[in-house]
């Protein structure tokens, strides 16, 4: 039988590949994911907005909506009330998810419904944001963006 020397143990080597086997499976375990098995690894994703000034006096969290089942499928799609993100201070938001690596997400940020989704600067209606899962040196995929203004407040007023 073939041994492998680890901290001054010698351990089988079918026993080391056995347990380095599991340890890969686990990535994509839908038991532990709640997403169903893809193979893929997972890829962690952070998610941080700068949002308008305004933001802050309006009392409100700031979420994340769009096809986020790509990442879980505990996660519901299109949801403006979605995932809540964390206040870092006045001006910006983050949230850190994971999902499998090549996912594929479309997103919008919001104050918690429709009526106030993210807007262009002058007000405009601006296309769903995109973001492929890739996994990266630093196993941190970083997404930072930028709302210009929300649909009903501040200068985008009804």
């Amino acid at each position: 039988m073939a041994t492998r020397r680890t901290n001054k143990q010698d351990i089988p080597t079918e026993v080391v590949e056995e347990i380095f086997e599991q340890e890969q499976s686990m990535e994509t375990t839908p038991e532990l994911t709640g997403r169903a098995q893809t193979g893929n690894k997972l890829v962690m994703l952070e998610f941080n907005v700068d949002v308008p000034a305004e933001t802050d006096m309006l009392n409100r969290s700031v979420f994340l909506a769009g096809t986020l089942h790509q990442l879980s499928s505990r996660f519901s799609d299109w949801n403006p009330h979605g995932l809540e993100m964390s206040q870092i201070d006045d001006h910006r938001w983050s949230i850190a998810l994971e999902g499998p690596e090549n996912a594929q997400v479309e997103y919008k940020y919001t104050l918690g419904s429709w009526d106030h989704v993210e807007k262009g600067a002058n007000c405009q209606e601006i296309a769903n944001r995109r973001v492929t899962l890739k996994r990266t040196s630093t196993d941190l995929q970083m997404i930072d963006d930028t709302v210009k203004a929300w649909r009903d407040e501040g200068k985008c007023p009804k």
